[in-house]
């Protein structure tokens, strides 16, 4: 019998941002840090940051309905990614992206008093009835984001990365 690493995930390597090489495949459990731009050509991009630095994760055209996932994230997502490093310019690939948390829904607290900050109305932002903080209106949420695995479709994956249909590896079921 043959024994392959095909399909596996066992390239796949726990980094922090600052300690990943070029053309490692890490998974890195960060915050989204810039919200997701899109440029001319559909490739998506988003800044991720973690206890030690910030780096930028792309995820590119012909990973097709995959980017349509990566543009929902929004600051302070909590997520994991999974790619390839990229050297020049330092950029991880997207392969697989676990969304660990998204809150979406509800009004802000107050940073100074804790307290849910009430409406002041229709594009007038949020008003802490305890200790009188004002803060500005949010914007709209484009989309609702559910925590879990996703992954690029067939025709962008790479030959050793495994199917979230087989299960995630077990570095990637510690996230979870």
């Amino acid at each position: 019998m043959i024994m392959s690493n095909q399909g596996t995930d066992d390239h796949i390597v726990e980094r922090n941002i600052s300690d990943i090489c070029p053309m490692e495949s890490p998974a890195v459990q960060g915050e989204v840090s810039s919200p997701p731009r899109t440029i001319q050509g559909g490739h998506v991009f988003f800044g991720l940051r973690d206890d030690t630095e910030d780096i930028v994760c792309a995820a590119y055209e012909p990973t097709k309905e995959f980017r349509e996932v990566v543009s929902l994230l929004q600051e302070g997502d909590e997520v994991v990614v999974v790619g390839s490093m990229r050297n020049e310019p330092a950029t991880i690939n997207l392969e697989k992206l676990l969304v660990l948390s998204a809150p979406r829904a509800g009004n802000p607290c107050c940073p100074d008093c804790g307290r849910s900050m009430p409406s002041s109305g229709k594009g007038q932002g949020y008003r802490c009835r305890k200790c009188g903080r004002k803060e500005e209106a949010r914007k709209p949420s484009p989309g609702v984001l559910q925590p879990g695995a996703y992954q690029v479709p067939v025709c962008a994956r790479r030959h050793l990365m495994r199917p979230l249909e087989r299960g995630l590896h077990p570095i990637l079921k510690s996230y979870i």
